[in-house]
């Protein structure tokens, strides 16, 4: 009733006409129902993204507004704060079984979204400025960094395929030798209902081309963490458009992208700024691949 009512969600139909639902959707309508026994108005909250409905929830719960118990998920956004804690705690006493304990906890405490956007990429955040600053030792970053590096390995290792779902091609292109972002994205991808050709860093040109020839892919969502400026990453766009064409969706994202903005305005790329707004453009593409094959 929501999806036909209130447009809640749009999920993709496979060829049967049959629903397919992404993480993405199905993380959407808890939010939506969690919200509704908060005592909000379904017809007011679709009009929310997820990130406003999680602010919204967070507020409710804070200011104590709302009588209703909640549960399960409608504490997840307080958890993530706690996750975080838990796991700088690790980090500085340097206890590995705790912060892995405490990344396995996260996993099933919090949403895909949450754990992403609210507590790992905060926890990476600060791990880089206590790094930098001298506060954070060497060998704390480097256990700390491997850790999450094989828990985001082993997540999208357990996303399933389907034949119905596009590919998408994830690297991070030459010179960009910091990865975490990269699978970001392809976490984030695989929870919107697509499959995931992960590639791992420092890709040149002609190797991503070749993967997406091989997965008749037409998109590549690339991580720009460190340098902020590389003059190749523009030549090696311009060479993956020629190698594959200019129908070919470069989606790119992570805290250095914005400083190469104004250069890659005419190679023709999506920069897009938070997982949210990841999401929501695969989804329309998504949408866009669908109408093109069912006009």
């Amino acid at each position: 009733m929501w999806e036909r009512r209130y447009q809640a969600v749009t999920p993709e139909r496979t060829d049967s006409g049959r629903r397919n639902y992404s993480e993405r959707d199905i993380e959407r309508l808890k939010l939506l129902k969690l919200a509704v026994e908060q005592g909000e108005a379904i017809g007011q909250v679709t009009r929310l993204s997820n990130d406003d409905l999680i602010s919204l929830l967070e507020h409710d719960i804070q200011s104590g507004q709302r009588s209703r118990v909640t549960r399960g998920g409608a504490k997840e956004p307080m958890q993530a704060a706690d996750f975080l804690l838990r796991a700088e705690k690790a980090i500085e006493g340097f206890d590995i079984a705790a912060l892995e304990s405490t990344l396995l906890d996260a996993e099933v405490g919090l949403s895909r979204l949450v754990l992403l956007e609210r507590f790992l990429g905060p926890l990476l955040q600060q791990l880089g400025k206590k790094w930098q600053d001298g506060t954070l030792r060497i060998a704390q970053e480097h256990f700390a960094t491997a850790a999450i590096r094989t828990f985001l390995g082993r997540l999208l290792a357990a996303h399933t395929f389907s034949v119905s779902s596009p590919w998408i091609v994830v690297a991070t292109p030459v010179g960009q030798l910091h990865e975490l972002g990269a699978f970001f994205v392809a976490l984030t991808a695989a929870s919107s209902g697509w499959n995931v050709a992960y590639l791992g860093p420092n890709l040149p040109a002609e190797e991503i081309a070749m993967a997406l020839r091989k997965y008749d892919s037409m998109v590549v969502g690339l991580s720009i963490i460190y340098p902020v400026d590389d003059p190749r990453l523009t030549v090696q766009l311009q060479r993956l458009r020629q190698f594959v064409g200019d129908d070919l969706h470069v989606i790119i994202g992570g805290q250095g992208a914005v400083a190469y903005e104004e250069q890659l305005t005419d190679v023709g790329v999506t920069i897009v700024n938070d997982l949210n707004g990841l999401a929501e453009h695969l989804d329309r593409l998504r949408k866009l691949r669908f109408t093109a094959k069912h006009p």
